[in-house]
């Protein structure tokens, strides 16, 4: 990797941990106040509040990213990309707020007030520019404007959330975090874009390609947040168990999906100049030190969920210890295809493979959540995650080997997997230790870091050098 691109990485990492620090830090407090009933609400209300909140930005997070890169440095073409775009983005923000609205007035009394208070995400929407900033590799800007709002919602859910009746004040701190940190960034953005009135024709020409970039963000949520309302409407309770764990794999998958965050732009650069061998290099470094990420995380919280599911959630969610194990697999599949798409099939505008692969993805998704999670509850809901992103992983994959040496990537990322397994086998025994819980878990970390990042770190450097 050059110097510029670990410096955003370092960055994006920073702003993902960010992103999700307020239930990394605040899960354990927040979980033996409300429950896992009382989180079942949060995930199911917010859940629907999502779906909005999605196709209000349509497929900006990507295309935005994308349309910015390629103009690079030119200001003037910049200006003018930047403001068709966002003009797109105001037009279709108000008219979702304006559905949402009507949402919550006609069907949403169960939990109104919540949704009241989750409107704020929509508002923010209005005003979220990051795609521009990540298209332009400014990611220090980001992170630096946003660990302040961060570290002041965290810092107010220990203040203010006292008991179970303050779901309402954790929901708002939530949204008011969301609004904030959209609104932040606005002042440097009017330092650097010069607003230039665009034709309506001019707008109109992103909503095809925008639209197909949102595809697949609507497929991805049938799995990443109708697992819940479905979850929500079987049981409030598995609902709760399944978004603990959820946010968990979310928290720690930030460091790899951080990576494809930085390598989007850049990656859409070398395409619009023809740099494809550069490209390509970057892409199979990149696959290693993704698997060698992803391959530890999945393996090192497989090893240690019987002890830290009790001491960090509370004893109330045990049944997440089976859930979490499950789960975890995923971060490696999630992990290889974030690699193959934001590397490669966006940047090179093979978006077609992209869209379909995910709308099949979400269909079996779908399709199965109506038969497992009434027979198997949250765990089903599991299943049907894990079988959903192998096949999205399995099509792209495939559909990319005639450019991307597919074999070749997936040869090199075994002795990971063979690395990890030995950490699995080595934590496991230790964990047998009768000894107290609270120093069993450290020595199971130690013990895990050692086994696994001792021989993968060697091995990274052999194959990235």
């Amino acid at each position: 990797m050059s110097k510029s691109i670990k410096k955003n990485y370092i960055y994006s990492v920073l702003y993902q941990i960010l992103s999700m620090a307020l239930p990394l830090v605040t899960i354990p407090y927040v979980s033996r106040i409300f429950g896992p009933d009382g989180l079942g609400i949060y995930a199911y209300a917010s859940s629907i509040n999502q779906y909005f909140y999605i196709f209000a930005l349509l497929g900006l997070n990507n295309y935005g990213v994308r349309e910015i890169a390629m103009v690079g440095k030119e200001k003037e073409k910049r200006d003018i990309v930047f403001s068709e775009i966002y003009c797109m983005q105001l037009f279709i923000s108000v008219l979702i707020l304006l559905f949402y609205i009507l949402f919550v007035l006609i069907w949403g009394a169960q939990y109104q007030v919540f949704y009241i208070i989750l409107s704020l995400n929509l508002i923010a929407t209005l005003f979220d520019v990051n795609w521009y900033f990540f298209g332009m590799e400014e990611f220090k800007l980001t992170v630096i404007r946003n660990a302040i709002i961060k570290v002041l919602s965290v810092v107010a859910i220990f203040l203010f959330i006292k008991e179970s009746s303050d779901l309402w004040i954790y929901i708002f701190i939530h949204s008011v975090s969301v609004l904030l940190t959209s609104i932040a960034l606005w002042p440097y953005l009017r330092r650097e874009i010069t607003f230039i009135k665009p034709r309506i024709p001019n707008v109109i020409k992103h909503i095809k390609p925008n639209l197909i970039l949102f595809v697949p963000v609507v497929a991805i949520s049938i799995y990443k947040y109708m697992d819940k309302i479905m979850l929500g409407n079987f049981s409030i309770t598995d609902a709760g168990y399944y978004e603990n764990v959820e946010k968990i794999l979310t928290v720690v998958l930030g460091f790899v999906t951080a990576l494809g965050t930085v390598m989007l732009p850049r990656m859409s650069y070398l395409a619009a100049n023809g740099s494809k061998e550069n490209a390509f290099a970057y892409i199979i470094k990149s696959m290693d030190f993704v698997m060698f990420l992803s391959i530890a995380i999945a393996c090192g919280i497989f090893a240690i969920a019987p002890d830290f599911i009790p001491i960090y959630f509370g004893t109330e969610f045990l049944p997440c210890v089976e859930i979490m194990e499950a789960l975890v697999i995923t971060a490696i599949i999630i992990s290889w295809a974030n690699v193959i798409r934001t590397q490669y099939l966006m940047p090179f505008h093979h978006d077609r493979v992209y869209v379909w692969s995910v709308i099949f993805g979400a269909i079996t998704n779908f399709l199965l959540n109506l038969f497992l999670i009434r027979q198997f509850g949250a765990i089903g809901a599991v299943i049907s995650t894990i079988i959903a992103e192998l096949i999205v992983a399995i099509i792209q994959s495939v559909k990319s080997k005639k450019e991307l040496p597919v074999f070749r990537m997936i040869m090199r990322s075994i002795p990971f997997l063979s690395f990890g397994i030995v950490m699995i086998i080595v934590v496991r025994i230790v964990s047998a230790l009768q000894i107290n819980i609270y120093m069993r878990l450290i020595l199971e970390i130690l013990t895990g870091v050692v086994v696994y990042l001792v021989p993968a770190s060697v091995y990274l450097k052999k194959l990235i050098k």
